[in-house]
């Protein structure tokens, strides 16, 4: 019974390395006719690896505010060290950074809790 049991379990795993090896050879071959480039990368392009960190200057051109209004959305203290904020924000040193994928998310939130 054992015997047996070990017997299926290498068949099983052979089939297994056959079928994903037959998938992606396919993969790989509709790519191909279809024009399509296959790009296998270990790291990241340099655009996505750098987050896109927006100044207050920046931020309210970025949203279309004044930075007036952009301070008052930003980190304000309110004692003992605690800041709020509506806005996500980073700060490195004395310099408040927003970042933009944080931003844009913030946005696209806000857009939900008004439609309904």
């Amino acid at each position: 019974m054992k015997n047996n049991l070990i017997a299926l379990s290498i068949f099983s795993l052979a089939f297994a390395v056959v079928l994903g090896s037959w998938l992606i050879a396919e993969g790989i071959r509709e790519n191909a006719v279809s024009g399509k480039e296959l790009v296998i990368t270990t790291t990241p392009p340099k655009e996505i690896a750098q987050a896109h960190m927006f100044t207050m200057t920046e931020l309210a051109s970025y949203l279309g505010l004044s930075e007036a209004d952009v301070e008052k959305l930003g980190p304000v203290p309110t004692g003992d060290g605690i800041t709020n904020s509506i806005l996500p924000y980073l700060r490195i040193g004395d310099t408040i950074y927003y970042p933009k994928e944080a931003v844009d998310r913030w946005l696209r939130e806000m857009e939900i809790d008004i439609a309904y």
